[in-house]
């Protein structure tokens, strides 16, 4: 025991970190208005705690103190895996976000969905972005204050599980299928010892990512709770979760105790029930902790063994994978073994164990790869080592997380089931399918070396177009035709004019523009390319990842919807197409009156005053289409972008003021039976039916 505790604080004296146990002297509160709404903070063992203006400074405290009791020091506890758990948590800036009440109060306060409000999205300002999962809410209201520690254990366990124990361990690694906390989960499930009904909803509105995140995150919760003896506290079992007690998970769940022996158990510390009262006070609600939790006698380097063996050694697995998934020809299964040990070590090295791999196999036998954190990221290398070696053939995905995905020559758009039960295909970039392509015609080439197809309409990139660009645009038009991400158009019709039609989405320059309309000229093109709207890769904004993500705007939005909404007004002329529908009399009406011009001034009643005289009555109608769109999904949020200040043109920012001001275009957007997007594209789509040619 002394030589473990020696260890232990030489190694957080060589990482600068000082345990101070309970200690409240050391838990100072910092002013922070940079990071308006998050105000306040208190960094505790390198975990930062921001609150919102209307959480007491005593609530923020109590929240440090209660993490401090999860990092006292025990027996079981592994130094090196606890110094390596707070290094990740600082190098990483994970962070926990404290409200008051719930989004209720936040609805309540302000009058607009939580979702519109600032309080709902990550720190904006400084290093403290992404790495954060749920709220811890301080609770005033007397009929909820005894769910008070529940909710601070139940939100610190999310956010150190979900997020940086997935970052420090690929045992937890929510995203990868095949991880044993996806497996630990998935055993509770199958013998009825969770009920995930509740996360269905995630489900149905397309959010697979969301499911498994939610499911994982909250299974951690229940195992590490009843572990901790709080079962009979927090109240397990329940309707969500059916055993109480350490002997049942040990018996029951033997994955779900691996993990928590393997993992929680070193590096965290069961904080004892009579101290959580002390900090929070519940008028009586005392529940005995079981304190009957034994030292183990637990193996955990046999099963860490196990588990590799059965879902991590691919090298073993590649010889039988290539030819059961792949089907590569002869010369590129000589080849595959280097390309596979370079993936594996740039992939751990470079990409947190979450990188592609992509192969083109050429025509003459030659074969190249490339790599990247995420597929765009991957296709992009690999097409570069492509060009630069003179290889014709198309890169495509191969490998993801460490796991061989797809079978290229399968007419299966899924994954068959392979030795190291990797079962699913992730990506989104499809083997190519029989359907017109347009790189094939006369007149797009030399314009075009870039074609990207979605349900049989094109985002086509020129020559100076970068391709992480043209995939991005890619992606916003498959989102904005497949909302829900569910794999089919959301309207059939529309994508069927669209393609019927030759429409596409030009990405190039003003100059391109011109040679290709010059080079067009009694061709083929003149007459038969539709074309709405483009985008220009060296002018205008681009939100790789989505405005929500990088708090700038994305012209995608605007010109991508422009060449979408030409489907809708020939489809559905009565209400969107004709001077008649309801598209343009709810113009009219937000416009003061019909003006077929401009007019030289607005009347004052009118809140849509577009005043570019170039721009006829049907041009007006257009951008109108596009500014109700986006207030109706939100994405003039002004934390994404200064388009919706009061100006001269349009002022309606999200869909609550959209109903509120705008009844018609609220009306036909949300009550008409059509399917609008109801979700801001960012560029990020999933189904795997984005052709690239």
């Amino acid at each position: 025991m002394k030589k473990l505790l020696l260890k232990f604080l030489l190694v957080s004296s060589l990482m600068g970190i000082s345990f101070i146990g309970a200690d409240e002297s050391n838990l100072n509160i910092y002013e922070d208005q940079q990071s308006d709404p998050f105000v306040r903070y208190i960094d505790v063992q390198n975990l930062r705690l921001y609150s919102l203006d209307e959480v007491s400074n005593k609530f923020l405290k109590n929240v440090a103190k209660t993490y401090l009791l999860m990092l006292k020091t025990n027996s079981q506890i592994d130094p090196e895996m606890r110094g390596e758990y707070l290094k990740i948590t600082k190098n990483n800036y994970v962070y926990q976000r404290i409200g008051l009440e719930g989004t209720d109060y936040y609805e309540k306060k302000f009058n607009t969905s939580f979702n519109n409000l600032p309080q709902s999205r990550i720190v904006e300002n400084g290093p403290f972005r992404e790495n954060i999962t749920d709220y811890i809410w301080e609770y005033r209201r007397e009929n909820i204050k005894s769910e008070q520690i529940t909710e601070v254990i139940e939100h610190l366990l999310h956010t150190i599980t979900n997020v940086a124990f997935s970052i420090q361990y690929s045992d937890w690694d929510w995203r990868n299928p095949s991880s044993m906390i996806n497996l630990a989960t998935q055993e509770a499930i199958d013998k009825g010892i969770f009920n995930i009904s509740g996360y269905k909803e995630i489900l149905d509105r397309g959010d697979e990512d969301g499911f498994n995140k939610a499911i994982t995150t909250e299974f951690a919760y229940w195992l590490i709770a009843v572990e901790w003896g709080l079962g009979d506290f927090i109240g397990i079992p329940n309707d969500e979760f059916r055993i109480g007690n350490r002997k049942e998970i040990s018996e029951k769940l033997p994955l779900g105790h691996r993990m928590y022996k393997c993992y929680v158990e070193k590096i965290l510390s069961p904080p004892d029930l009579k101290s959580l009262l002390s900090i929070f006070p519940t008028n009586g609600k005392t529940n005995n902790q079981d304190l009957t939790n034994k030292i183990e006698d637990y193996n955990c380097d046999q099963n860490i063994n196990l588990n590799q063996e059965i879902n991590l050694n691919i090298n073993e697995n590649i010889s039988l994978n290539q030819e059961i998934n792949l089907n590569i020809e002869e010369t590129c299964n000589r080849q595959i073994k280097g390309f596979w040990k370079d993936y594996l070590e740039l992939n751990k090295s470079e990409f947190n164990s979450r990188g592609y791999l992509f192969i083109v196999e050429g025509e003459d036998g030659r074969c190249e790869y490339g790599v990247g954190i995420n597929k765009n990221d991957a296709f992009i290398d690999c097409t570069k080592w492509k060009e630069e070696n003179n290889i014709i053939g198309k890169c495509m995905p191969y490998a993801k997380d460490g796991k061989v995905l797809l079978d290229k020559h399968s007419n299966n758009d899924e994954a068959k089931q392979t030795n190291n039960g990797e079962a699913k295909l992730t990506s989104n970039i499809l083997k190519g399918k029989e359907s017109k392509n347009l790189s094939s015609w006369e007149c797009m080439r030399g314009s075009f070396d870039k074609f990207v197809e979605v349900y049989g309409v094109y985002v086509v990139g020129s020559p100076g177009a970068p391709m992480y660009k043209v995939m991005h645009t890619a992606g916003v038009l498959a989102q904005y035709l497949d909302n829900d991400e569910n794999g089919l158009p959301d309207d059939p019709r529309v994508v069927s004019y669209l393609s019927n039609n030759n429409y596409i989405v030009p990405v190039w320059s003003v100059s391109d523009r011109e040679n290709f309309w010059e080079n067009a000229r009694g061709s083929y093109c003149e007459d038969n390319i539709g074309m709405a709207a483009s985008m220009y890769y060296d002018e205008d904004q681009w939100a790789i990842g989505g405005i929500q993500k990088t708090g700038q705007w994305d012209t995608n939005l605007e010109e991508v919807w422009h060449v979408v909404s030409a489907g809708w007004y020939e489809v559905y002329p009565k209400y969107f197409g004709n001077k008649e529908s309801m598209l343009h009399k709810a113009m009219d009406k937000a416009r003061g009156g019909k003006f077929e011009e401009v007019p030289s001034k607005y009347p004052k009643s009118a809140w849509y005053t577009y005043n570019d005289k170039g721009c006829s009555y049907e041009c007006q109608a257009h951008e109108y289409f596009y500014w109700i769109l986006m207030a109706n999904i939100n994405a003039l949020n002004l934390s994404y972008t200064d388009k919706c200040s009061p100006n001269d043109e349009w002022n309606i920012c999200n869909r609550f003021d959209l109903k509120k001001k705008d009844i018609l275009a609220y009306e036909l957007l949300n009550n008409y039976d059509f399917i609008f997007p109801t979700k801001i594209p960012n560029g990020e789509y999933k189904p795997n039916i984005i052709n690239v040619y």
